[in-house]
Parts: C-alpha cells; sequence; structure tokens
C-alpha cells in the first residue's frame, strides 16, 4: 500500500477525474480513480505503536487490545506529529 497525503489523493482524483462539463466521465473512470485511491486510505490498523515515538504519520489510527489480568483493554492511538503518537482507552457506555 502506498500511503499519500489528501493532498496528493486530492490532486490524483483531479487529474484522473477531470471538469465533466462535456459529460466524458462514465462508470468506469470513476472505479478506476477510487479503485486506486482506496488501496491508500487505512482507517485503522489493529497493532498498537511499539513506543511513543515509533514510526507514523500524521492522522495514522491504530487500534489495539492489551490483555491485563484476563481483561482485554483497547487503546485507541493517534499519531499527532512524525513518529508522535497518543492514546486513550475505550471504555464501555
Amino acid at each position: 500500500m502506498t500511503k499519500r497525503t489528501k493532498t496528493e489523493l486530492a490532486a490524483q482524483v483531479t487529474s484522473n477525474l477531470p471538469d465533466n462539463t462535456a459529460g466524458l466521465i462514465g462508470p468506469d473512470n470513476i472505479r478506476a480513480v477510487f479503485t486506486d485511491v482506496g488501496d491508500s486510505l487505512v482507517f485503522w490498523s489493529d497493532s498498537a505503536p511499539s513506543s511513543i515515538t515509533d514510526t507514523g504519520v500524521v492522522g495514522e489510527i491504530k487500534i489495539a487490545g492489551t490483555v491485563i489480568e484476563s481483561i482485554t483493554v483497547y487503546h485507541l492511538y493517534v499519531c499527532v506529529a512524525t513518529n508522535v503518537w497518543r492514546r486513550t482507552e475505550l471504555t464501555s457506555f
């Protein structure tokens, strides 16, 4: 998978799906763009960063569970700056 920024993805979509005033964009064009762009999207990963300075890009999200005394505790990890992670515990509601 190739990670790309929102700006890079937007530029790719714009270049592959230009202004459609002539009505030349068809379903195949749209499918091709979204198949490629979708490969770049990672909404979350089920692995925890190994440390607060583990490799990461801004906006990357991970969810992972840790077993503590036979109870699984889940955390949401968010990369807030290049290689800088923060986490919060996920609780029942």
